[in-house]
């Protein structure tokens, strides 16, 4: 993924690692640092996207941007 997105212009001092654990700090130790973000990837089925559905129904439409966010 890291020679793709230098292609489209990511800044060479920038790329993509992979994460073995979320709270393991061995594995974590593996993560070069600085991190500016993390990047989920996962299989979707429509189970899962049923539940989301379901949970996120209720809730108001995201409006929010900009320096003023709250």
């Amino acid at each position: 993924m890291t020679a793709l997105v230098r292609k489209l212009g990511l800044d060479p001092s920038l790329a993509f690692h992979d994460v073995y654990s979320l709270d393991d700090p061995s594995l974590l130790a593996f993560v070069p640092r600085p991190v500016h973000a993390l990047l989920l990837v996962f299989p979707v089925t429509s189970t899962y996207e049923n539940a989301r559905r379901e949970e996120d129904e209720p809730l108001p439409e995201y409006t929010g941007s900009g320096v003023n966010e709250e």
